[in-house]
């Protein structure tokens, strides 16, 4: 679940290391064998689908865009490109009727077809078994709790923000009050109390001190018993009266403080923060095992549910198709082939290593046929309506031309390493280096230009150079002194000087 504004309260306590999903991605396939699979919450998807928070352009009749889905498949084709394996997660069965005041949804057949069983703590539990490595929230200022590494991902496409949960105990924090500060400041769903923010609600939990541990483990007994506050007897009462006057003592707004109310906590939510549902053993041994497999995609398949979620009337749209998802899926079958000890040189026309950068990782510009990638029947699509302006044939998104993708530089090493035989030894200028021999490869020793042009035309006498007439050009270089050499006269200042002939009898 999401609480809005946290990260901002993590980052300055935690000294999050800056690190690329690229970097992190090739690291872990070198050192695990395997790739870096990353948990995305699919849920968000679904629920901007059923809340209709999407638009379709109605004024043009050949076109439109599901905003909610564009958001969510733009996500996956990034990660995609970095080399990431992504990993879909819904919200489990337990979930509450109501998040961010609108409904949830309640049936997932948009996307899969059985509802998924396990809930968002599966993807918590998997650190401890090795089968996720990271977690990546959908968007920004989103962070999840009691996992061992936190990912946050800035604004830049390939930059991230990596904590572990370690790190965080050594601030000052403890994961207790991160619970008790993501469950008074509400986040997605309204539980929380009004107008109080992720820096107010770790002040409250500060206050708590000593009491932090058993107020915790009191607000997990009331979530699993369903009990409300005013039935709290003995030790019971005591925490809760001490976490209301903290809550009093810290926040001096009456707005607050009239939101504190005698059935404040949501039992449903609260058991959320502080006891997530985790699905059994068995279950997750299974889903490792399905991540391990190599899971086949039809094709066909993928470009109904895409003709679900946008208009698609003609080969306008299948282009589109092509073009936004071939990247994604040339990557991953460069990640397929390096676990299969496979080379995919097949899949590629030409590759160049780009000029590196400054803090990113090495990318190699590959060009490759779309069609390759992902066969579709293209020429059975409809064509363009009579009432529309034609395709222009110039266009880059037709598949009958070469598309071209900036690819990390291991998915070539991994999954077609003999494309790098076949590129130069480093990167290379757009505009061939003056003087160079395109058949050898080997650039000749360039001309001298400038000062130096003047200086090699002056022939020397004795220890003094002599300057020739100013619009003679040396093109030549000198060659070496001969054993004899024709002794010659010229005039220079209206005097007789003489000079050296260096060429050959």
């Amino acid at each position: 679940m999401g609480v809005t504004g946290f990260w901002d309260v993590v980052e300055p306590l935690s000294k999050a290391k800056k690190t690329s999903l690229t970097q992190e991605s090739g690291d872990h396939f070198r050192e695990y064998g395997r790739p870096l699979r990353i948990a995305v919450d699919a849920s968000i998807l679904l629920f901007k689908h059923t809340c209709k928070t999407e638009s379709v352009f109605k004024n043009k009749p050949f076109g439109g865009i599901n905003h909610a889905a564009k958001a969510f498949i733009d996500h996956i084709k990034d990660i995609m490109l970095e080399g990431v394996d992504p990993v879909l997660v819904f919200d489990g069965p337990d979930r509450p009727a109501v998040k961010r005041g609108r409904p949830t949804v309640r049936t997932t057949s948009d996307i899969r077809e059985v509802p998924p069983n396990p809930s968002f703590q599966d993807v918590l539990d998997r650190f401890d078994l090795g089968h996720t490595t990271a977690l990546v929230k959908l968007f920004l200022q989103r962070m999840g709790l009691q996992c061992k590494l936190l990912q946050q991902r800035l604004k830049l496409k390939r930059n991230l923000q990596k904590i572990e949960a370690q790190k965080l105990e050594k601030t000052g924090r403890t994961q207790f009050d991160w619970i008790i500060a993501a469950w008074l400041s509400g986040g997605d769903y309204s539980d929380g109390i009004r107008d109080c923010g992720p820096t107010t609600a770790l002040a409250i939990a500060k206050e708590i001190k000593a009491a932090r541990p058993q107020l915790v483990h009191m607000l997990a007994g009331i979530a699993r018993s369903n009990r409300d506050v005013a039935a709290l007897n003995g030790m019971l009462l005591g925490l809760w009266n001490t976490l209301v006057g903290a809550i009093l003592e810290i926040c001096k707004s009456s707005v607050i403080q009239k939101a504190m109310k005698a059935d404040f906590p949501n039992h449903q939510v609260l058991g959320l923060y502080v006891r997530a549902k985790a699905s059994s053993i068995s279950l997750l041994e299974g889903m490792k095992t399905s991540l391990w497999q190599r899971r086949p995609v039809s094709f066909p398949e993928l470009r109904q549910t895409a003709a679900n979620h946008f208009t698609w009337h003609n080969q306008d749209r299948a282009r589109q198709f092509l073009w936004n998802f071939t990247p994604a899926f040339l990557a991953r079958e460069l990640l397929l082939a390096s676990q299969s000890s496979l080379d995919r040189l097949d899949l590629i026309v030409s590759a160049k290593p780009q000029k590196p950068k400054a803090d990113e990782p090495s990318m190699v510009r590959v060009r490759y046929k779309a069609l390759d990638v992902i066969p579709i029947d293209y020429d059975g699509e409809c064509q363009e309506p009579s009432g529309r302006k034609p395709y222009d044939e110039k266009n880059t998104k037709t598949p009958y031309k070469l598309y071209t993708v900036d690819l990390p530089k291991f998915l070539l090493e991994l999954g077609a390493p003999r494309c790098l035989h076949y590129m130069r030894g480093g990167p290379v200028s757009k505009k061939r280096q003056a003087g160079s021999d395109p058949e050898r490869g080997q650039p000749k020793k360039p001309k001298p230009t400038g000062t130096r042009v003047a200086l090699s035309s002056i022939p020397e006498v004795g220890n003094r150079l002599v300057p020739m007439s100013s619009g003679s050009k040396v093109t030549q270089k000198r060659a070496p002194v001969p054993e004899i050499a024709r002794s010659q006269y010229s005039m220079v200042n209206n005097r007789m000087t003489e000079t050296i002939d260096l060429t050959d009898e």
